[in-house]
């Protein structure tokens, strides 16, 4: 572990290096000092694991992800690489698969545990996700201080939970925030490729958001279209309408398969998700509303996540009860922002928050699921901290206004349960 922990430092200084010396501290301070409390994180966790095929903390999709990838990585790296990408079992994330088993098979030349090995390095690309977020705040903000809203956002939000699980969330947002940067950074060389290579990574590591990632190819590309000559134009066209007929077939397949796949578990916990299922059953489109305004404050209620039974590690849990009112506020200021200021905000950043809605539509229509829902958290947040001092509006008042209503809601929740 400790090779581990002297590599990631080196790695740090090199990925959090900038001609600004004042940027570089803090992207430096930021990285290792989230990462040295990720790593404590995922230490104090990962006690209460016992036997890890049996056992796991807080989501048990982390059971089929280290079964499959322990099973892969007694083997070679060349059979790892081809039987993660055509075995069948793997065809959902074999990215994640190849990834974990490399990871292990590093782990057990090590002589080191497997499961907190690479439990440690996803904590790793955690802290990383914060450098990425100060660097795209930085695109609206180079003077203010933020080093306090993104550790806030850090320890508050998801992040926190999920930098300690064998899962694959961490690693979506991620690459969704990389893509984001890039298509607001236009003095980045070589966007257009990257921004494939982006959406390709995202495809394999779970297929719905690597279809979902064109978005930010579309966004980048529009650039070119507007001030294209119309031979450029007529090329972009071409090039997105080919794009959308070919995936179009795949798209609804795999979201009715995700959509089936989901119906069991729903109906399972509909007695305890009662709620839910009644704003869905909603005609259209009140039922999109408001599932989206659902998936917005979840957990709800705040102590949802306590309903499977006491678990010896609910202590460390303590932030899911705080992440709805931490959440609802900003999301409330971001639509307030770009209602009173739409036509003023720049046309970019108007279709990366359209981009981010529908994906939070969409996503909450087949399945409220906060972990995949994070994906796209980071890129509203930097907007968020980024554009609001530019736009003035009673931000404040209508972070108190949603916290209240929050608090009013969980109150009519108890009496009528």
């Amino acid at each position: 572990m400790l090779v581990l922990i002297f590599f990631l430092t080196l790695l740090s200084i090199f990925l959090s290096y900038d001609k600004n010396k004042r940027y570089w501290t803090e992207k430096l301070c930021l990285l290792l000092g989230l990462y040295a409390f990720y790593v404590c994180f995922v230490l104090v966790s990962n006690s209460y694991v016992g036997d890890p095929l049996r056992s796991y903390y807080s989501s048990p999709d982390q059971l089929t992800f280290y079964i499959n990838s322990q099973g892969l990585s007694h083997h070679s790296l060349e059979f790892i690489f081809k039987d993660a990408f055509t075995s069948f079992w793997a065809n959902e994330s074999p990215l994640a698969y190849l990834y974990f088993a490399v990871l292990m098979k590093v782990a057990r030349f090590l002589d080191a545990d497997m499961l907190l090995f690479v439990k440690l390095n996803v904590a790793y690309l955690s802290a990383l996700l914060s450098v990425v977020i100060y660097k795209g705040i930085r695109l609206f903000q180079p003077a203010r201080s933020i080093v306090i809203p993104i550790m806030v956002f850090a320890l508050v939000s998801p992040m926190l939970q999920l930098s300690a699980q064998m899962i694959r969330d961490i690693h979506v947002a991620l690459l969704y925030s990389l893509a984001a940067y890039i298509v607001l950074n236009k003095r980045l060389p070589f966007r257009l490729p990257s921004l494939i290579i982006i959406c390709v990574m995202s495809y394999f590591f779970r297929k719905e958001n690597g279809m979902f990632a064109m978005g930010f190819i579309a966004i980048q590309q529009y650039e070119h279209f507007r001030r294209g000559n119309i031979f450029m134009k007529l090329l972009i066209v071409t090039a997105i309408l080919g794009a959308t007929a070919y995936m179009y077939g795949q798209v609804a397949s795999m979201m009715t398969e995700t959509q089936s796949s989901y119906s069991e578990r729903a109906m399972a916990a509909a007695s305890n998700d009662s709620f839910g299922v009644m704003l869905a059953n909603l005609p259209f489109p009140l039922n999109c509303i408001s599932t989206f305004t659902l998936s917005q404050i979840v957990p709800f209620p705040c102590w949802r996540p306590f309903w499977g039974g006491p678990q010896p590690y609910d202590w460390l849990r303590i932030t899911d009860r705080i992440i709805p009112f931490y959440w609802a506020p900003i999301m409330g200021c971001m639509i307030l922002m770009f209602s009173r200021y739409w036509k003023k905000i720049d046309l970019k950043y108007r279709l990366l928050f359209l981009l981010s809605i529908l994906f939070l539509i969409l996503l909450a229509i087949s399945e409220i699921n906060l972990r995949r829902q994070f994906a796209i958290y980071p890129m509203l947040f930097m907007m968020y901290i980024g554009l609001t001092p530019k736009y003035p509006c009673r931000y404040k008042l209508c972070r108190k206004y949603v916290f209240l209503s929050l608090v009013l809601l969980h109150a009519a929740y108890l009496v009528i349960k």
